[in-house]
């Protein structure tokens, strides 16, 4: 990867990749996640793609990017440790596809910029209309999250964990925070916060570099900034006391979440062994929580652990049978127990390192994925490096480095959502 200073507060991240017919544009905004500013950060790309100042609705803009040669081109937001991000992606036929000769690299560009710095406003405003259309569709996603109880369970165990933190903070905000937004609200994030952002702009594909750097610069560098910092997550590694909390709800299928600290997170140099200890311990199909707690002994229906490298937290994810969570925890620690003591293979490490490397191999066949890898890195201030040198460090990995890092993970919250719908299945729709 390229990485070009285009003005104040605005860097091109230039990946070159001739695997697709397509070129990928993706420009993204990074503010703190708070409560008072997620929904507002969620809700802004939505309500500007229904419109802009040339294409001021929604058929109009659609009808534009059909004569793009069918550009894709949305808006959408997420979390990276304790930042929210704000992306606007384009997708496009290269230029060398195009048979008339158009230069539809320069015209998506274009249209990026109409799309994301000139608005439709109605009396200097964001439209009330989109405005309001779009909360619902915020709330009813919001919904979604809710309805599906084992997304709700993390939820609910991360934000009992990290009370008092910004990662506790949902991206897409609350019910009533999205229902409380007003235009003013919305325009004061946009030219406050948002316009304070700092910007890093990511090219997936062909180009020549030095033509196309040059091209970025005249379209985007208008809009500099002086831009705020990305904020640090707060890593803690020491756990006090293990917190512990029991919710009811009408469901068949208890949902059991586990949070942990770690003595890892992106940016420190003992990230890639932390992947390889999750891999083993529960990130893949061959893990020790997947043959032990699931299918040896029926814990489960499904369990499996997953690392949150920007906030340097591990949780755990599964659905229980009600009566056994207390058996399915006791065998989850007693794995990890296992894993501090040297309980495992070095087939077990081979095949960690291969099942690793073959997922971040595959973010090359994705442009989206593989600018959001680089992008967390620069958002978390990890060393700017690439797929294959992270590789690389991942196969250089020990079994003593496994002991070493399980050592520092600790347990610190449990939490149980209760299923009360005995009689009934005991699946859910919802399984992970």
């Amino acid at each position: 990867m390229k990485r070009i200073k285009i003005a104040d507060g605005i860097n091109l991240n230039i990946i070159p990749s001739d695997k697709f017919k397509t070129n990928s544009l993706l420009i993204n905004f990074t503010v703190p996640l708070c409560e008072k500013t997620a929904p507002l950060a969620s809700l802004l790309p939505q309500v500007l793609r229904r419109g802009c100042e040339k294409y001021p609705t929604m058929t109009d803009f659609n009808r534009r990017l059909e004569y793009l040669y069918a550009t894709g081109m949305v808006g959408y937001s997420g979390k990276c440790g304790e930042n929210e991000t704000i992306t606007f992606s384009a997708s496009f036929l290269r230029n060398e596809f195009i048979p008339d000769g158009t230069d539809l690299m320069s015209l998506v560009c274009d249209m990026m910029a109409d799309f994301i710095f000139h608005p439709f406003l109605e009396n200097g405003k964001f439209c009330e209309e989109y405005v309001e259309s779009e909360k619902k569709n915020l709330i009813d996603r919001i919904e979604a999250e809710i309805n599906n109880k084992g997304v709700y369970a993390n939820k609910r165990m991360f934000d009992i964990m990290c009370e008092g933190e910004a990662f506790s903070v949902s991206p897409l905000g609350t019910k009533d925070s999205v229902a409380a937004i007003t235009e003013d609200k919305l325009n004061n994030f946009y030219y406050g916060d948002f316009a304070k952002a700092p910007v890093e702009i990511f090219f997936v594909g062909v180009c020549d570099e030095d033509a196309f750097t040059v091209m970025i610069r005249d379209k985007f560098s208008p809009y500099a900034r002086n831009a705020m910092p990305y904020t640090e997550a707060s890593v803690r590694e020491n756990v006090s006391k293990i917190k512990r909390t029991v919710e009811e709800m009408p469901v068949n299928q208890g949902k059991l979440s586990i949070g942990f600290r770690t003595g890892a997170c992106t940016a420190k140099k003992n990230n890639e062994k932390f992947l390889v200890f999750n891999e083993i311990f529960g990130g893949s199909p061959t893990s020790k929580l997947f043959e032990n707690v699931r299918e040896k002994l029926s814990l489960c229906y499904y369990c499996s652990s997953r690392y949150v490298a920007p906030k340097g937290i591990m949780y755990i994810a599964s659905g229980v049978k009600v009566g056994d969570e207390i058996a399915a925890e006791e065998e989850i620690l007693r794995q990890l127990d296992a894993m501090k003591n040297g309980e495992f293979s070095e087939n077990d490490i081979t095949v960690a390192k291969l099942s690793l490397a073959n997922s971040y191999t595959s973010c090359y066949d994705d442009a989206n994925r593989l600018a959001n890898w680089y992008l967390t890195r620069i958002i978390t201030g990890a060393e700017t490096t690439t797929i294959e040198k992270v590789i690389e460090k991942i196969n250089e990995v020990t079994k003593e480095d496994i002991i070493a890092i399980a050592a520092t993970v600790k347990p610190d919250t449990v939490y149980f959502l209760k299923g009360t719908n005995l009689d009934g299945d005991d699946r859910d729709s919802d399984e992970e």
